[in-house]
């Protein structure tokens, strides 16, 4: 039985070992010159390949994914990168190669395609996809009786995640959900350009409509155009899709997460009374921030915290805990992580083939399911990709 695979990412290079026996021709088609290519920059170059708490919270879609990921699956993902011989850095809960380097995760799974007498071609464009009674034939010339798309999303455009995989696939009648940059920075309206920069960390609490949808702790990164960092990341799945609604997006920033519930109020009375308000806050905050603070407060910095009245320590501490951002956008898909949105994951079964097209697998990114910082969007294309290779295996 020949099995092509479409695409040489995360889920195509999986997938191809583990559809891989004795029974089996498995042909991996690539457009790029090399496999793997879109690897080299997951994790800033690292590869956060996987994650301690592989909870399904963390991954959106418009599909319940619990049908398709279990701890069965979650733990043949592990198992397969142990047998591999990869040996994890687990930082925070996050799985890195021991090496530092996202090159040992591509070169391991190239390496084991080689030693598997995988057939590989590279510099091959799909163009076009049919079915006959008897197999697919791909660009008039290949035919297979099975085949898998992982193609990928359009994040990293450059690396040949365009999209490919969507029109393939509406060829074949499955409905795709609008494809958005995912994992990425946010833009903000009436951006603030003084705190350009800046890194601190903080609680994000988002709002939709006006209704709270969810919080993230963790580092911000304040920018000339919006906000950035893993906190604004893991809120943008919900962010980008908001938008494209034309719905309000407000994000409030509490840049004293620490405090938690204490009373903000007395806290601030609490610090040196001895010295003004400007210093004072300086001693808690960058002093970008402090400046912006204190320009929209309008009031005299030069007063101690204790000078204030009531209205003016309602308004500094307002500031201070629920700093308010509208979002009017997001950076595009040359600057995001991942794709929210794809094919419907509803339209594949639970070994991720098609429900309307026999032989037919999807898997990886090209799906509608992104998931948070942290390996999940990998560990997904892993997972994926084991599942479909399992299934096909077993085809007579």
């Amino acid at each position: 039985m020949r099995v092509c695979i479409i695409g040489s990412g995360a889920s195509g290079l999986v997938c191809a070992l583990s559809a891989k026996s004795k029974d089996n021709e498995v042909i991996i088609l690539e457009k790029n010159n090399e496999l793997g290519k879109k690897i080299l920059l997951t994790g800033n170059g690292k590869c956060n390949y996987w994650n301690l708490d592989m909870n399904l919270k963390h991954y959106h879609s418009e599909t319940d994914i619990s049908n398709y990921l279990n701890d069965d699956l979650i733990n043949e993902g592990i198992k397969f990168f142990d047998d591999l011989g990869i040996e994890p850095k687990i930082k925070n809960g996050y799985f890195y190669p021991f090496s530092g380097s996202a090159k040992t995760i591509r070169d391991t799974l190239v390496n084991e395609v080689k030693k598997h007498d995988i057939k590989v071609v590279t510099n091959y464009s799909v163009k076009s996809i049919k079915k006959d009674e008897i197999s697919f034939i791909i660009n008039d010339e290949i035919r297979s009786d099975i085949v898998v798309i992982a193609t990928g999303g359009m994040s990293y455009p450059s690396t040949g995640s365009t999209g490919d995989g969507y029109k393939m696939l509406e060829g074949f009648h499955h409905a795709i959900r609008k494809p958005l940059p995912s994992l990425v920075a946010l833009k903000s309206e009436n951006p603030i350009t003084t705190w350009d920069g800046v890194r601190t960390d903080v609680k994000l609490n988002l709002y939709i409509d006006g209704e709270y949808i969810k919080s993230e702790v963790g580092e911000l990164q304040l920018t000339n155009y919006g906000i950035s960092g893993i906190c604004v990341f893991n809120l943008s799945s919900y962010v980008v899709r908001a938008l494209d609604e034309n719905k309000k997006v407000n994000i409030k920033i509490d840049f004293l997460p620490f405090l938690s519930t204490m009373d903000t109020s007395k806290y601030l009375l609490g610090k040196n009374n001895n010295i003004n308000l400007r210093e004072m806050l300086n001693r808690i905050l960058n002093s970008k921030i402090v400046d912006v603070i204190l320009d929209k407060l309008n009031i005299d910095s030069n007063k101690s915290i204790s000078e204030l009245n009531n209205k003016e320590m309602s308004k500094l501490v307002k500031y201070l805990r629920e700093f308010s951002i509208n979002i009017i956008g997001s950076n595009d898909f040359k600057n995001s992580q991942v794709t929210s949105g794809g094919m419907f994951l509803d339209e594949v079964n639970e070994d991720f083939s098609s429900v309307i097209v026999p032989g037919l697998y999807v898997i990886g990114e090209v799906l509608d399911v992104d998931g948070d910082c942290g390996g999940y969007n990998l560990g997904f294309a892993w997972m994926s990709a084991i599942s479909a290779g399992k299934s096909i295996r077993v085809i007579k």
